[in-house]
């Protein structure tokens, strides 16, 4: 202060230096890979990420927004709430699967962890995170923070929310760190093609592959077994458990560790 009027940014580049150090020391001290899952307000994120795991986990519904806080499903042995970087963000580790269990809302500062035993799933934490465009300043710190630890993110939209700018500018931000995306469209017009998706987004300076992008049409029925009847999603799925099996699994961090440092 009295030197610069933008003294404040030095602050805050200074404390994002301390959370990207912190990450990228838990992640060299773990092996599971994070798969985080991040999208506006409405767009069925929360919804597509128990179709991936399979399981009622984290609270949707026509309210909005639902998540509050993220929430991890992670192995009971990966332990992921040992060393966990962020202060401000507690782990709270629960069973994933008890007839008693409701879906999480979470809580903003908190990482609801449910915890399973599966062996497939085994080498994975997916996170779901709070809306990137949310109106709580913490939620949108808590994704950002999120975002450090994952090995690739999962960005879903659609087609009422793809040229919102908030999350387009957290999609570029991510894009060029290097970080591997998977582009899910939700809710689109079945006529929408990978193409469209991409061309609309070049518009926006984002530059999307599109064999990373897929299309999710609108479902009467959101629920994880609904969307095993789709192939959009069915490719997805398959895809990012594919691109992230446990014989790939050491190679991915190793990559992803690299290119942070």
């Amino acid at each position: 202060p009295g030197l610069t009027p933008r003294h404040g940014e030095i602050r805050d580049l200074a404390d994002e230096i301390a959370r990207r150090l912190q990450a990228f020391h838990y992640k060299r001290m773990t092996s599971c890979l994070w798969l985080v899952f991040l999208g506006g307000t409405g767009t069925g994120k929360s919804t597509l990420f128990n179709a991936v795991c399979g399981l009622e986990l984290s609270r949707t519904g026509v309210e909005r927004p639902k998540t509050r806080g993220p929430v991890a499903y992670a192995h009971e042995e990966a332990r992921i709430a040992q060393g966990f970087p962020f202060a401000g963000l507690s782990p709270t580790v629960r069973p994933a699967e008890t007839r008693e269990a409701s879906p999480e809302s979470g809580a903003p500062d908190k990482l609801i962890v449910l915890e399973h035993h599966r062996d497939g799933f085994g080498h994975l934490v997916l996170v779901d995170t709070p809306d990137v465009d949310s109106l709580e300043e913490e939620n949108r710190r808590v994704a950002h923070a999120l975002v450090l630890l994952a090995d690739a993110v999962v960005f879903v939209t659609s087609q009422e929310k793809y040229a919102d700018e908030v999350p387009s500018d957290v999609l570029r931000d991510i894009i060029e760190e290097g970080r591997p995306v998977y582009f899910l469209l939700n809710k689109a017009d079945p006529s929408f093609s990978t193409g469209d998706t991409a061309e609309i987004f070049s518009g926006q300076d984002i530059r999307l592959a599109e064999e990373r992008i897929w299309i999710v049409p609108r479902t009467a029925s959101p629920t994880p077994a609904a969307f095993g009847d789709q192939a959009g999603f069915r490719a997805f799925r398959e895809r990012i458990l594919e691109d992230h099996s446990p014989s790939l699994a050491p190679e991915r961090r190793a990559r992803g560790l690299r290119v942070e440092a």
